[in-house]
């Protein structure tokens, strides 16, 4: 059931040069923490089976790949339809290369990830931030979830 109400002459709650802002910032910062680790430890599972760091940078890595499918969604919806935005939530992401993969392995798809999504993001049309669809986490912007 879709609750979302759609309101296609609102202005962005957020523009084009915020959400670019906030994807710098949270690159910059995982980067720094890249930075200062010299290795990854073996991925084991922490108590209460807790991710380890490489199923973390796993998670990370995979979401930021899935920003142009999800926003897709918002894209491709009718004039005035709130669409459905399909989001699994609580995945690793996990692909089997990640058990043995050097740091340099996260680092370089975390950078890829992080330039493709800039230049998604850069060639949006700004009023497409203010669609709103129906995801996990509620009746949500395409600007707020991106």
């Amino acid at each position: 059931m879709v609750t979302a109400q759609v309101d296609a002459a609102a202005e962005p709650l957020v523009s084009i040069h915020d959400v670019i802002d906030a994807m710098d910032e949270a690159y910059a910062r995982l980067a720094k923490a890249l930075e200062k680790a010299g290795t990854l430890p073996e991925e084991g599972r922490g108590r209460g089976g807790d991710w380890g760091v490489r199923r973390a940078l796993s998670h990370i890595v995979g979401a930021w790949q899935r920003v142009p499918v999800h926003a897709a969604y918002y894209l491709a919806a009718k004039e005035g339809e709130a669409p459905i935005v399909p989001i699994q939530l609580h995945d690793d992401y996990w692909i089997p290369e990640w058990e043995s993969a050097p740091l340099q392995a996260f680092r370089a798809a975390l950078r890829a990830a992080y330039l493709g999504n800039l230049h998604f993001v850069a060639e949006l049309d700004p009023r497409a931030l203010a669609r709103v669809g129906d995801t996990p986490f509620g009746a949500w912007t395409l600007g707020k979830l991106l």
